[in-house]
């Protein structure tokens, strides 16, 4: 399905019926059942930091939508004009939006985007957000608005708008943008775009409930406002509170604490990993067997054992964990002073990590073959922590150690007779998560 259609309706909407998001004029098209119809929900932000799915724009956001692009086209607007603002005006509006705001402000995501709360999502700090459906456009069936997003990959119609609309809407956004699927079957869509390596895992935030107003009751018990007790036998308790749990800690993950543990991106420091002191805090006492780093002024996780200089063993078990969490392997090592940890997906190497060097500084070295250069290179400047680390004259760096990628010669550039990688500096201090978008593009 074209995933850019507003040219082909501009008079359709210049004529608009409030009250007739589905009308004839505006059908995109239909099967069985199943009718899609156009309303000017096309425009991407590009720079977003978080971004809300749902199934698909409903009759009100569509009517409002509709609303706002046709008193632009009368005014003469041009169409990138009309496409945002018609957008940012029908996207999760009405009754929904309120509900929305408290689901997110509960969940901690102001928090996470240093707002006193997401109302401002939708004013002043719109630039943070981006909202889509996994079916762009409004989808009925039977006539009524569609209220699943099951049959979003068995269904070709649907299927289409999921792998050309949405498809390639996510690959414009930031990779260290996060999502937050909404409405029953919208996860498995988004689950199904990261088998495609489209999304990460690690940038879903899965649990929240679709904030639309059929869904009050299920919404007040999340926000705690109604006891199991006053529930209906239609609410499942025990579900919600499974996937409340999940999601409040996925959120704290990503949220920065205080205390003896530090959690933050998907890492899990322990409490025996001490981050360096502030300018205004008291200095930390050291343990036996445990110091503290500072290095440019900044605050820095310290991953060294300080008995043999490599990695922690706590700290090494993290990265399995995660690595394991994207499908992949962490390969063994051969003693505790392997310089390498090798990550496969089934017998290929497709990156090391340096259980050696930078630990210290709290970032770690990941290697990946030198072909894979220009696509990480430019996935990396949109990650915060993240540099490339070059070699003396080459963009690359070379070492026995990645005989994994059998990549000797690889650039004429670099003068040496060993194995070639493209190797990145990523800082841990705040989490995993730049490191396993990386891994993920691989």
């Amino acid at each position: 399905m074209d995933n850019n259609q507003l040219n082909n309706y501009t008079g359709a909407l210049r004529t608009y019926r409030n009250g007739a998001p589905f009308s004839d004029e505006l059908m995109i098209g239909s099967q069985g059942d199943i009718d899609v119809y156009f309303s000017p929900f096309e425009h991407i932000n590009e720079q977003a930091k978080v971004v809300l799915v749902g199934i698909s724009p409903g009759a009100t956001q569509a009517n409002n939508a509709n609303i706002k692009a046709s008193e632009l086209l009368k005014s003469e607007s041009s169409l990138e004009v009309v496409s945002e603002e018609a957008k940012q005006t029908g996207a999760f509006s009405g009754a929904l939006r309120n509900n929305l705001v408290r689901l997110l402000d509960f969940i901690g995501i102001n928090k996470k985007l240093h707002i006193s709360s997401c109302e401002s999502l939708f004013g002043v700090d719109s630039h943070l957000l981006h909202s889509t459906s996994v079916f762009r456009y409004p989808t009925t069936v039977g006539g009524q608005p569609i209220s699943s997003a099951n049959k979003g990959l068995s269904n070709p119609l649907l299927k289409s708008m999921v792998d050309h609309c949405l498809a390639d809407e996510f690959k414009k956004l930031p990779k260290s943008a996060f999502y937050l699927p909404m409405g029953q079957g919208v996860d498995k869509i988004l689950l199904y775009l990261c088998e495609r390596g489209i999304l990460s895992r690690s940038q879903l935030l899965i649990g929240m409930p679709h904030p639309s107003g059929a869904n009050a009751e299920r919404i007040a018990y999340f926000l705690g406002s109604k006891t199991k007790n006053e529930l209906s036998n239609k609410t499942n308790p025990d579900k919600i509170d499974e996937a409340k749990q999940q999601l409040l800690t996925q959120v704290d993950q990503h949220v920065s604490k205080t205390g003896t543990a530090l959690k933050k991106g998907n890492f899990i420091a322990s409490e025996n990993i001490n981050r360096a002191p502030s300018a205004t805090t008291k200095e930390p006492t050291k343990s036996a067997k445990e110091e503290v780093s500072q290095h440019e002024g900044k605050n820095h996780l310290n991953m060294v054992s300080p008995s043999d200089g490599y990695m922690l063993e706590n700290i090494e078990r993290q990265i399995r964990k995660q690595v394991a969490d994207l499908n992949l392997s962490a390969g063994p090592v051969k003693s505790r002073t392997s310089k390498e940890l090798a990550i496969l997906r089934g017998s290929e190497t497709i990156a090391y990590v340096s259980r050696k060097t930078g630990l210290k500084k709290g970032h770690m070295v990941v290697s990946f073959h030198p072909k894979m250069a220009t696509k990480l290179d430019t996935i990396a400047g949109d990650l915060e922590g993240v540099s490339g680390s070059l070699g003396k004259n080459s963009r690359y760096i070379s070492s026995s150690n990645y005989r994994g990628f059998n990549s000797k010669g690889f650039s004429s550039k670099l003068k040496s007779n060993e194995h070639q990688a493209a190797a990145f500096k990523v800082d841990v201090t705040d989490g995993l998560s730049a490191f396993t978008i990386l891994l993920s593009e691989c």
